[in-house]
Protein backbone atom coordinates (compact mmCIF):
# COMPACT_ATOMS: atom_id res chain seq x y z
CA UNK A 1 0.00 0.00 0.00
CA UNK A 2 2.83 2.22 1.32
CA UNK A 3 4.72 1.48 -2.23
CA UNK A 4 1.71 1.88 -4.32
CA UNK A 5 1.19 5.60 -2.91
CA UNK A 6 5.01 6.40 -2.85
CA UNK A 7 4.93 5.73 -6.47
CA UNK A 8 1.58 7.16 -7.55
CA UNK A 9 3.15 10.46 -5.88
CA UNK A 10 6.22 10.22 -7.52
CA UNK A 11 4.39 10.01 -10.93
CA UNK A 12 1.71 13.11 -9.77
CA UNK A 13 5.43 15.09 -9.09
CA UNK A 14 6.66 14.42 -12.73
CA UNK A 15 3.60 15.67 -14.03
CA UNK A 16 3.36 18.75 -12.04
CA UNK A 17 7.49 19.05 -13.08
CA UNK A 18 7.10 18.83 -16.70
CA UNK A 19 4.01 21.45 -17.22
CA UNK A 20 5.18 25.02 -18.39
CA UNK A 21 2.28 26.54 -16.60
CA UNK A 22 3.52 25.01 -13.05
CA UNK A 23 6.76 27.10 -13.88
CA UNK A 24 4.89 30.54 -14.58
CA UNK A 25 2.89 29.70 -11.50
CA UNK A 26 6.32 29.87 -9.53
CA UNK A 27 7.50 32.68 -11.04
CA UNK A 28 4.45 34.75 -10.61
CA UNK A 29 5.03 34.24 -7.08
CA UNK A 30 8.49 35.07 -6.68
CA UNK A 31 7.46 38.30 -8.87
CA UNK A 32 4.50 38.72 -6.12
CA UNK A 33 8.11 39.11 -3.67
CA UNK A 34 9.71 42.14 -5.27
CA UNK A 35 6.19 43.77 -5.80
CA UNK A 36 5.58 43.98 -2.03
CA UNK A 37 8.77 45.05 -1.92
CA UNK A 38 8.71 47.85 -4.16
CA UNK A 39 4.82 48.77 -2.15
CA UNK A 40 7.33 48.59 0.95
CA UNK A 41 9.96 50.74 -0.65
CA UNK A 42 7.24 53.58 -1.65
CA UNK A 43 5.49 53.47 1.59
CA UNK A 44 8.76 54.24 3.25
CA UNK A 45 9.55 57.13 0.68
CA UNK A 46 6.11 58.93 1.83
CA UNK A 47 6.49 58.26 5.79
CA UNK A 48 10.22 59.71 5.25
CA UNK A 49 8.54 63.10 3.47
CA UNK A 50 6.05 63.28 6.13
CA UNK A 51 6.33 65.84 8.95
CA UNK A 52 5.89 64.49 12.37
CA UNK A 53 1.69 65.56 12.76
CA UNK A 54 0.86 63.57 9.32
CA UNK A 55 3.06 60.85 10.34
CA UNK A 56 0.49 59.90 13.56
CA UNK A 57 -2.00 59.26 10.47
CA UNK A 58 -0.10 57.31 8.46
CA UNK A 59 -0.99 53.46 7.57
CA UNK A 60 0.88 50.91 6.14
CA UNK A 61 -0.45 47.28 6.63
CA UNK A 62 2.31 43.94 6.06
CA UNK A 63 3.09 43.75 2.48
CA UNK A 64 2.92 40.32 3.12
CA UNK A 65 -0.30 39.96 4.07
CA UNK A 66 -1.42 42.69 1.32
CA UNK A 67 -0.49 40.17 -1.85
CA UNK A 68 -1.20 36.60 0.22
CA UNK A 69 -4.39 36.42 -1.15
CA UNK A 70 -3.20 36.79 -4.53
CA UNK A 71 -0.38 34.31 -3.73
CA UNK A 72 -2.97 32.24 -2.21
CA UNK A 73 -4.79 32.35 -5.81
CA UNK A 74 -1.53 31.16 -7.44
CA UNK A 75 -1.13 27.56 -5.76
CA UNK A 76 -4.90 27.46 -6.01
CA UNK A 77 -4.31 27.59 -10.11
CA UNK A 78 -1.53 25.75 -9.62
CA UNK A 79 -4.07 23.15 -7.79
CA UNK A 80 -6.71 23.64 -10.49
CA UNK A 81 -4.68 22.91 -13.60
CA UNK A 82 -2.88 19.11 -12.38
CA UNK A 83 -6.32 18.02 -12.40
CA UNK A 84 -8.15 19.82 -15.14
CA UNK A 85 -4.99 19.70 -17.89
CA UNK A 86 -5.34 15.98 -17.60
CA UNK A 87 -9.20 16.41 -18.70
CA UNK A 88 -8.80 18.57 -21.32
CA UNK A 89 -5.66 16.42 -22.84
CA UNK A 90 -7.89 12.95 -21.66
CA UNK A 91 -4.39 11.85 -20.26
CA UNK A 92 -6.43 11.58 -17.10
CA UNK A 93 -8.39 8.22 -18.78
CA UNK A 94 -4.17 6.77 -18.86
CA UNK A 95 -3.46 7.89 -15.51
CA UNK A 96 -6.69 6.10 -14.11
CA UNK A 97 -5.51 3.14 -16.38
CA UNK A 98 -2.35 2.96 -14.51
CA UNK A 99 -3.82 3.34 -11.02
CA UNK A 100 -7.68 2.59 -11.33
CA UNK A 101 -7.61 3.42 -7.57
CA UNK A 102 -9.33 6.91 -7.85
CA UNK A 103 -9.07 7.70 -4.25
CA UNK A 104 -5.43 6.87 -4.13
CA UNK A 105 -5.18 9.16 -7.24
CA UNK A 106 -6.57 11.93 -5.43
CA UNK A 107 -4.67 11.42 -2.57
CA UNK A 108 -1.16 11.34 -4.49
CA UNK A 109 -1.98 14.55 -6.53
CA UNK A 110 -3.28 16.25 -3.07
CA UNK A 111 -0.11 15.44 -1.42
CA UNK A 112 1.92 16.76 -4.26
CA UNK A 113 0.20 20.23 -4.53
CA UNK A 114 0.15 20.36 -0.90
CA UNK A 115 4.01 20.15 -0.73
CA UNK A 116 4.69 22.92 -3.47
CA UNK A 117 2.06 24.88 -2.09
CA UNK A 118 3.49 25.01 1.32
CA UNK A 119 7.05 25.46 -0.35
CA UNK A 120 5.92 28.11 -2.82
CA UNK A 121 3.60 30.46 0.74
CA UNK A 122 6.58 29.61 2.74
CA UNK A 123 9.22 31.11 0.56
CA UNK A 124 7.05 34.19 -0.15
CA UNK A 125 6.29 35.03 3.50
CA UNK A 126 9.50 34.34 4.28
CA UNK A 127 11.04 37.00 0.75
CA UNK A 128 8.23 39.18 1.13
CA UNK A 129 8.32 39.63 4.91
CA UNK A 130 12.48 39.81 4.98
CA UNK A 131 12.40 42.35 2.23
CA UNK A 132 9.82 44.58 4.01
CA UNK A 133 11.43 44.66 7.70
CA UNK A 134 14.21 45.40 5.93
CA UNK A 135 13.21 48.28 3.65
CA UNK A 136 10.89 49.80 6.65
CA UNK A 137 14.07 49.09 9.27
CA UNK A 138 13.30 50.71 12.73
CA UNK A 139 10.48 53.14 11.41
CA UNK A 140 7.59 52.04 13.33
CA UNK A 141 5.02 52.24 10.90
CA UNK A 142 1.31 50.94 12.13
CA UNK A 143 -0.36 48.42 11.99
CA UNK A 144 1.88 46.19 9.45
CA UNK A 145 5.34 47.65 11.36
CA UNK A 146 5.09 47.67 14.73
CA UNK A 147 5.41 44.39 16.45
CA UNK A 148 8.72 42.35 16.63
CA UNK A 149 9.76 39.73 14.59
CA UNK A 150 9.01 37.06 17.05
CA UNK A 151 5.67 38.25 17.26
CA UNK A 152 4.42 37.76 13.77
CA UNK A 153 6.28 34.47 13.58
CA UNK A 154 2.67 32.33 13.89
CA UNK A 155 0.79 34.51 11.78
CA UNK A 156 3.67 33.45 9.32
CA UNK A 157 3.57 30.17 10.11
CA UNK A 158 -0.44 30.11 9.72
CA UNK A 159 -0.30 32.05 6.14
CA UNK A 160 2.55 29.27 4.68
CA UNK A 161 -0.52 26.78 5.84
CA UNK A 162 -3.37 28.79 4.19
CA UNK A 163 -1.45 29.26 0.83
CA UNK A 164 -1.17 25.25 1.00
CA UNK A 165 -4.91 25.16 2.09
CA UNK A 166 -5.37 27.31 -0.89
CA UNK A 167 -4.08 24.63 -3.36
CA UNK A 168 -5.58 21.85 -2.06
CA UNK A 169 -8.66 23.59 -2.45
CA UNK A 170 -7.89 24.34 -6.06
CA UNK A 171 -7.21 21.10 -6.51
CA UNK A 172 -10.65 20.10 -5.34
CA UNK A 173 -12.23 22.70 -7.52
CA UNK A 174 -10.74 21.01 -10.53
CA UNK A 175 -11.62 17.63 -9.59
CA UNK A 176 -15.77 18.73 -9.23
CA UNK A 177 -16.00 21.02 -12.10
CA UNK A 178 -13.37 19.65 -14.29
CA UNK A 179 -12.47 22.50 -16.66
CA UNK A 180 -10.31 25.21 -16.00
CA UNK A 181 -12.00 28.10 -16.50
CA UNK A 182 -14.98 27.11 -14.06
CA UNK A 183 -12.91 25.52 -11.49
CA UNK A 184 -9.92 29.23 -11.48
CA UNK A 185 -13.65 31.15 -11.41
CA UNK A 186 -14.24 29.69 -8.12
CA UNK A 187 -11.33 30.31 -6.74
CA UNK A 188 -11.10 33.71 -7.71
CA UNK A 189 -15.19 34.62 -6.68
CA UNK A 190 -13.64 32.97 -2.89
CA UNK A 191 -10.55 34.42 -2.59
CA UNK A 192 -11.00 37.86 -4.37
CA UNK A 193 -14.58 39.22 -4.62
CA UNK A 194 -15.99 37.34 -1.87
CA UNK A 195 -13.53 39.50 0.60
CA UNK A 196 -14.19 42.47 -1.40
CA UNK A 197 -18.06 42.05 -1.48
CA UNK A 198 -18.31 41.87 2.00
CA UNK A 199 -16.23 45.56 2.49
CA UNK A 200 -20.08 46.71 1.91
CA UNK A 201 -22.22 45.23 3.92
CA UNK A 202 -23.04 46.22 7.65
CA UNK A 203 -20.53 46.57 9.87
CA UNK A 204 -21.30 43.58 12.40
CA UNK A 205 -22.24 41.20 9.90
CA UNK A 206 -19.15 42.00 7.60
CA UNK A 207 -16.90 41.01 11.07
CA UNK A 208 -18.88 37.85 11.05
CA UNK A 209 -19.15 36.81 7.51
CA UNK A 210 -15.55 38.08 6.88
CA UNK A 211 -14.05 36.08 9.40
CA UNK A 212 -15.04 33.33 7.63
CA UNK A 213 -13.55 33.73 4.50
CA UNK A 214 -9.85 31.62 3.50
CA UNK A 215 -7.42 35.06 3.27
CA UNK A 216 -8.46 35.94 7.11
CA UNK A 217 -8.26 32.21 8.67
CA UNK A 218 -4.90 32.07 9.05
CA UNK A 219 -4.22 35.20 11.24
CA UNK A 220 -7.40 34.39 13.16
CA UNK A 221 -6.03 31.20 13.89
CA UNK A 222 -2.60 32.89 15.15
CA UNK A 223 -4.65 34.98 17.47
CA UNK A 224 -5.53 31.74 18.92
CA UNK A 225 -9.45 31.31 17.40
CA UNK A 226 -10.61 27.59 18.05
CA UNK A 227 -13.69 28.62 15.62
CA UNK A 228 -11.11 29.29 12.82
CA UNK A 229 -9.30 25.52 13.01
CA UNK A 230 -12.65 24.34 12.56
CA UNK A 231 -13.69 26.47 9.41
CA UNK A 232 -10.47 26.03 7.83
CA UNK A 233 -10.86 22.23 8.20
CA UNK A 234 -14.70 22.05 7.21
CA UNK A 235 -13.44 23.96 4.19
CA UNK A 236 -10.51 21.14 3.29
CA UNK A 237 -13.64 18.38 4.17
CA UNK A 238 -16.53 19.42 2.21
CA UNK A 239 -13.92 20.51 -0.30
CA UNK A 240 -12.26 17.17 -1.07
CA UNK A 241 -15.14 15.01 -0.10
CA UNK A 242 -17.07 16.24 -2.72
CA UNK A 243 -13.87 15.82 -4.64
CA UNK A 244 -13.32 12.20 -4.10
CA UNK A 245 -16.93 11.64 -4.44
CA UNK A 246 -17.12 13.25 -8.22
CA UNK A 247 -13.78 11.34 -9.00
CA UNK A 248 -15.54 7.91 -7.76
CA UNK A 249 -18.91 8.49 -8.74
CA UNK A 250 -18.60 9.87 -12.56
CA UNK A 251 -17.30 8.89 -15.70
CA UNK A 252 -13.84 10.59 -16.71
CA UNK A 253 -15.12 11.29 -20.60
Amino acid sequence: MIDVLRSSISAEWLKIRSVRSSYWVIALVLGVVAAAAVFAWIGVRGWDDLPPQRRARFQAPAMEQVFLPLVQLCLAILGVLAITSEYATRSITASLTVRPQRTRLALAKAIVIAGVSLTAGSVFLAGAFSAGRGIVGDRRIPPGYVTSVAEELPTLFWSGLGVGAAGLLGLAAGMILRTTASAVMAMVALLLIAPAMIRFRPGSWQEHVSSMLLPTLPERIADGSVAAVIVLVAYLAVAFGGAVLALNRRDVS
